[in-house]
């Protein structure tokens, strides 16, 4: 997607609609790029009007032609923390121990923030609500990890500043697409892959944001495996802030479909065992010292037997997959690999690296899951989450694979098809263990 503030998208749409709950007003007379008047200067907009804006490339970014009446001020979003932090009392418990709400003012109303971009959230608030509070949620609770890894007060302003627009992007895509739920076909996720990207470049366009805080926004689902978008960076290649809004943002998206912030704790602790990254261990720190209520749901019995059964069906399924990775990297190693396939290569190599280092390719393991049948233990829970994980990883493998393998470049044939069996083994394997896995991204 090449974003142009002047072109038709979805966020014209959502603009529309947004009118119908405030008043929408041309700012000024609106023509088209070619010059033919749209829209005369104090129009109010409706839903339809929008519609035929939306056919046009306008002379003017929309956000400067039209206006909500009632868009966000900074006070305005300092109340929608505030209803955020009520609502959330794990999030309100971390900001009354750190005694922080004096940061959370600051950081809402110290410096002004463009109008384009406080419009574009209240779009937001109205048009995608769920969307709206995951993204206060990443905002706030990024300054929180800031102010823990002792950042200077300015950074902290800068990393609150880029997860509180991180998302804006989503906007200008497909709403169908957005707020879907159910598995997403491979276009759908290379629809939703550009808008990090596309959120990048409004901050850039707005203009007075530094390249730190641009790259981060840029960076905020990638992930340490190199398994994110939208450009696929390990850890060793995100700058320090993109890693924490990254995982700000993994961490709300978990606390969100859990309900609970508390419920990270468990991914957190297998994260540090398997990347051994500062942030995450800040992260975990930060919610360890502070006393958060159990907000689990009372009626949610856990059955030890089952989820040691299950977790025993996956180490099967990920034992075979184990298999098919040493095949492929053997295969890979007798071949002149062109960039993708180096790429392709690399990431077998370091989930076969993971899989060695967390034990799951240990036939010891099924032996201690089978002894915990009588316990929901610590060990237990950890085990679920790095198989999850390593699913994440194989999935990601199998479509970086499968699009390589479809390359006419690659021969000699017979190579080309013991690769292409083996990623479809490791496609049938995934497919038997979907619904497992966690949603990281």
């Amino acid at each position: 997607m090449n974003y142009d503030s002047r072109a038709p998208d979805s966020y014209t749409q959502h603009l529309g609609r947004a009118s119908e709950q405030q008043p929408c007003i041309a700012q000024q007379d609106v023509h088209n790029e070619f010059g033919l008047l749209l829209v005369k200067k104090g129009t109010a907009i409706s839903t339809e009007l929008a519609r035929k804006m939306g056919e046009h490339t306008l002379d003017q970014p929309i956000d400067e032609a039209l206006a909500l009446e009632n868009a966000l001020s900074q006070q305005g979003l300092l109340v929608a923390f505030e209803a955020l932090s009520a609502k959330h009392s794990d999030l309100r418990a971390i900001t009354e121990q750190r005694e922080a709400q004096g940061l959370l003012d600051t950081l809402c109303l110290g410096q002004p923030l463009p109008r384009v971009l406080l419009q574009k959230l209240s779009v937001m608030q109205l048009q995608l609500p769920a969307q709206f509070e995951v993204s206060l949620l990443g905002a706030w609770l990024s300054a929180l990890l800031a102010l823990a890894s002792q950042w200077s007060s300015a950074v902290i302003q800068q990393t609150f500043t880029a997860a509180l627009f991180r998302d804006l992007g989503l906007l200008h895509l497909d709403e169908a697409v957005v707020v879907k739920q159910t598995p997403l076909s491979d276009e759908e996720r290379r629809t939703l892959s550009v808008h990090p990207r596309v959120s990048r470049r409004i901050l850039l366009e707005v203009g007075g944001y530094c390249s730190e805080v641009l790259q981060a926004v840029a960076e905020h689902h990638e992930h340490p495996a190199g398994i994110g978008f939208p450009a696929g960076k390990t850890s060793a290649s995100t700058s320090e802030m993109g890693q924490l809004l990254a995982l700000a943002d993994r961490l709300c998206r978990i606390g969100a479909e859990q309900g609970y912030l508390s419920s990270v704790v468990p991914y957190l602790h297998t994260s540090i065992s398997i990347y051994q990254l500062p942030i995450q261990k800040i992260a975990y720190q930060l919610l360890l010292s502070t006393e958060l209520e159990d907000n689990q749901p009372q009626n949610q019995t856990l059955d030890s037997q089952q989820l040691s059964d299950v977790a025993i069906e996956r180490l099967v399924s990920i034992g075979a997959i184990f298999a098919f990775l040493v095949m492929l990297q053997h295969r890979l190693q007798l071949l002149s690999l062109d960039d993708r396939g180096e790429f392709f290569a690399q990431r077998i190599e370091q989930a076969l690296t993971l899989l060695r280092t967390t034990g799951l390719a240990s036939i010891d393991l099924i032996s201690l899951l089978d002894e915990l049948k009588s316990d929901v233990s610590a060990e237990l829970r950890d085990t679920e989450l790095i198989e999850q994980e390593f699913l994440h990883i194989a999935e990601h493998i199998y479509r970086v694979g499968a699009r390589w393998c479809l390359k006419d470049a690659l021969q000699p044939a017979t190579e080309k098809q013991a690769i292409g069996e083996s990623l479809a083994s490791i496609h049938e394997i995934l497919k038997q263990c979907s619904g497992d896995s966690l949603p990281v991204d």
